[in-house]
């Protein structure tokens, strides 16, 4: 019997203390999500988020040793799968030696290490968390206003940032503020489209690092539940207003253009997996903005209508620094060249994880010439061509069983009720397919919405009848 066919009424008892604290940590960890800010603890960097997830973790294993004792809640096949396949990389790292020899394959291992204690933090040690937490629709309601809460407060810094660009444009590298230490004023600038990235940035040797992909990639993920939220409470005009305000905030900031279509589509599903009414509805909001952008031009027209169809550089940007006027394949092409060159000379198992950006420079050295002058974006790769990189063929069909295994879930949740919730879960996971062609999700911030969401997928299709009922009156009929 497979753990989508168990059917678990919605519990009547009272929870006990622990799983109260498991509720508050796991909504707190969601409210902490929309950054990749990171504290140093001992001098290892933890995400906000992570670090109450490590508390979350003690508590977990605290309460099922104490009165749980069940397997429901921990992690499936797959999840332990795709550890296994990060970590089978290392008996293939260094050929004929299991360890580490030099100072350079020393730090390959950490960061191989690295990955692999980050992957299995997320798959095997928070999603028990989430999936002890979000186990009514009551509790998913107050986690998802904790995240939307926290999510405006992201949108209001990149509508600050998108301000600032505005004024602030400086296409010409030579001519731009690099900010190479840490100052705040780093996040309320903006000089380049990918730079309105809200606090989605990361700091390193190399300076301040904005990602626009990892920020359009979190909005794809949570703004279904901002739409199924404002479906739910539509009959509140404070509720209303504030996820109208959030949406056209986020409208007016996302500048990724590849992964704009994952967040126009993942409304989409979640508007008509709501009913038809609402489905329409969604549609012509959506035309609307395509509209509007394409009518009121400027770099939102330039970054979402007509980036993603060139292939090449302008010939602008071909000028600049180093450059002879030749338009040169655009780097986020020419990376996923560099990849397909990886996975073909290790294709089993890959070249290990933490390797990708080593072993993708090096292919763009044998074969990919003046491309790597380009100025790198942060996070802007192909998702999938990644894992295939790094954990070869057999971690790009684990990490594909994933997604397949949680959308046949959420597909049947929807099927069996439960909306708002469930609608804005199978939208969530139809813009996780999608957005993994144009980034890697699985970095600080998004992780834990993902886990999250995968949790609530698992509890609400285990869920009996009863445990999916949402309050008729608030719903439009399914009909409509």
């Amino acid at each position: 019997m497979t753990e989508e066919q168990v059917k678990l009424p919605i519990p009547t008892e009272r929870p006990d203390f622990l799983e109260r604290v498991l509720v508050v940590l796991a909504v707190l960890a969601l409210a902490l999500a929309p950054t990749q800010l990171t504290l140093s603890v001992k001098g290892i960097p933890l995400h906000p988020s992570e670090a109450v997830l490590l508390v979350g973790v003690v508590v977990w294993a605290l309460r099922w040793l104490w009165r749980d004792r069940t397997c429901r809640s921990l992690p499936p096949l797959s999840h332990w799968l795709m550890v296994l396949a990060a970590a089978a990389g290392v008996f293939f790292l260094f050929g004929d030696h299991l360890l580490p020899a030099g100072a350079d394959e020393k730090d390959l291992f950490i960061s191989l290490a690295k990955e692999i204690v980050q992957i299995a933090l997320y798959l095997l040690l928070a999603y028990p968390v989430f999936r002890t937490a979000l186990t009514t629709p009551r509790r998913m309601r107050a986690a998802v206003i904790a995240l939307l809460a926290t999510t405006t407060l992201a949108v209001a810094l990149a509508v600050v940032q998108r301000i600032a660009l505005q004024t602030n444009y400086q296409p010409d590298p030579a001519r731009r503020t690099a900010y190479r230490e840490y100052d705040i004023n780093a996040y309320r600038s903006a000089q380049l489209p990918f730079h309105v990235c809200g606090p989605f940035a990361t700091w390193s040797e190399h300076g301040y690092n904005p990602s626009r992909a990892t920020y359009a990639g979190f909005l794809a993920l949570v703004l279904p539940f901002a739409l199924a939220l404002l479906v739910f409470e539509r009959k509140r005009p404070g509720m209303v207003i504030w996820i109208s305000v959030l949406l056209l905030g986020a409208a007016a900031t996302v500048m990724a253009g590849y992964l704009a279509p994952a967040i126009l589509l993942g409304l989409l599903v979640t508007g008509f997996a709501l009913g038809w009414r609402v489905g329409r509805q969604t549609l012509i909001g959506v035309v609307l903005y395509l509209l509007v952008v394409s009518v009121v031009g400027g770099l939102n027209r330039q970054e979402i209508i007509e980036a993603p169809f060139q292939l090449r550089i302008s010939a602008k940007q071909a000028t600049y620094g180093n450059g002879d006027g030749t338009r040169h394949l655009k780097k986020f092409w020419g990376e996923q060249q560099a990849a397909l060159n990886v996975v073909r000379a290790n294709p089993l198992f890959g070249a290990g994880a933490g390797s990708y950006q080593e072993q993708v420079g090096q292919a763009y050295g044998r074969s990919m010439g003046k491309i790597d002058e380009q100025r790198n974006e942060p996070n802007a790769l192909n998702g999938y061509l990644l894992t295939a990189a790094t954990m070869g063929l057999l971690g790009l069909a684990v990490l594909l069983l994933l997604y397949g295994r949680y959308l046949g879930m959420a597909r049947r949740a929807v099927a069996a009720g439960g909306a708002p919730w469930t609608a804005a879960l199978l939208g969530a996971m139809v813009a996780l397919a999608l957005i993994t062609l144009a980034t890697n999700p699985w970095v600080r911030g998004l992780s834990v919405v993902i886990v999250a969401w995968l949790a609530a997928i698992g509890n609400f299709t285990t869920f009996s009848p009863a445990g999916r009922k949402i309050t008729q009156e608030t719903l439009p009929p399914s009909g409509e």
